[in-house]
C-alpha cells in the first residue's frame, strides 16, 4: 500500500500537479521572519509622497539624502537614472555618489528572456553619463509562473546582481560559482 501511494505521488510530482502546493510548503520553509536590526531601509512610499511630492524627485533631493548617508556601510539605490534631468544637478549628484564610495546604483537588461538554460537580452539600460563610475549592479528578476521570486541570477556574464554587489560592498569579494 505504502509503495502504491509513493508512486502515485511521485507521478503526481513529476508531473507537476502538485507544483503550486510544492511551491507553498517550500515558501513556509524558507521563509524567515526576523529582520536585521542593522539594516535600515529608506522607502518610496505613499508616506514620503504625501510629504514631498510627486514622483519624479528633482535629484537635488537624492544629492541631500546621500550626503546623509556617506557614513553607512552600504547603500543600494534602487532608483533607475537612465535619462538626464539637469546636467550641473546630476554631476553634482554624481560626484557626491563617488565620494561616497557606498552607494551601488542599477543597470537593467531589456528584452531578458530564459530559455532551454539560457539567459539571453537584447541590450542594457546604463545609467546617465555622471553616474556610469558608481558602482552597479543589475536588477532584473525572472518570477515562477505564479508571480513569486524564489531566486535570482548572481550573475550574467561579467554582470552581477544589484544584491551581490550590496553584499560584495560590505563582505568584500564573493565569488559566484
Amino acid at each position: 500500500m505504502q509503495l502504491i501511494l509513493f508512486l502515485f505521488l511521485s507521478s503526481l510530482f513529476s508531473v507537476h500537479v502538485l507544483e503550486g502546493w510544492q511551491r507553498k510548503v517550500a515558501d513556509t520553509l524558507y521563509y524567515d521572519k526576523t529582520v536585521s536590526d542593522t539594516i535600515v531601509i529608506v522607502a518610496i512610499d505613499d508616506r514620503s509622497l504625501q510629504e514631498l511630492g510627486r514622483w519624479p524627485w528633482d535629484r537635488e533631493r537624492f544629492s541631500e539624502l546621500f550626503l546623509k548617508l556617506k557614513e553607512s556601510a552600504v547603500v543600494g539605490l534602487d532608483v533607475a537614472m537612465f535619462e538626464l534631468f539637469d546636467d550641473v544637478i546630476d554631476k553634482k549628484l554624481g560626484e557626491i555618489l563617488r565620494s561616497n564610495g557606498n552607494v551601488v546604483i542599477p543597470i537593467e537588461f531589456v528584452g531578458l528572456q530564459e530559455r532551454n538554460d539560457t539567459v539571453r537580452w537584447d541590450s542594457i539600460l546604463n545609467p546617465i553619463e555622471p553616474l556610469r563610475e558608481v558602482r552597479t549592479g543589475f536588477v532584473n528578476v525572472i518570477s515562477d509562473d505564479d508571480g513569486v521570486v524564489r531566486s535570482t541570477y548572481l550573475a550574467l556574464g561579467e554582470y552581477n546582481s544589484f544584491p551581490l554587489v550590496m553584499a560584495e560592498k560590505i563582505t568584500g569579494k564573493i565569488t559566484v560559482p
